[in-house]
């Protein structure tokens, strides 16, 4: 769909046929963005390695959010255990790097949390 934007064919999974296979049109235009930018690298690596970065991003963001809510209310160290027990799980990071849009939505997740 990456190579019919940049085309000029159109957000289409087949040229000519008018449907679009998307579910979020965010990934797709930063994906586009990144293949415009660096057309010599496939566009399935940087899938991959954006959604990997995206989700560090929204683990981090979720230490943060939770220190930073949980710090007043507490009157020793918070510890984040909901991103402790997420992080480590194989399943997560297999969905996350798999090339489809997990990382972006567990970083927006993480971000609105912040």
């Amino acid at each position: 769909m990456v190579q019919n934007i940049l085309a000029g064919h159109g957000p289409v999974f087949n040229v000519g046929e008018r449907v679009e296979a998307y579910s979020v049109p965010l990934w797709v235009l930063i994906l586009t963005i990144v293949r415009g930018l660096v057309p010599n690298v496939s566009i399935e690596w940087w899938a991959v390695g954006l959604g990997l970065v995206l989700t560090a991003l929204g683990v981090a963001m979720a230490f943060l959010a939770t220190t930073r809510i949980g710090s007043p209310h507490s009157l020793g160290v918070v510890v984040p255990l909901g991103a402790l027990i997420v992080a480590p799980v194989d399943a997560m990071w297999d969905f996350t790097t798999s090339g489809l849009e997990d990382g972006l939505i567990f970083s927006w997740i993480a971000m609105s949390w912040w």
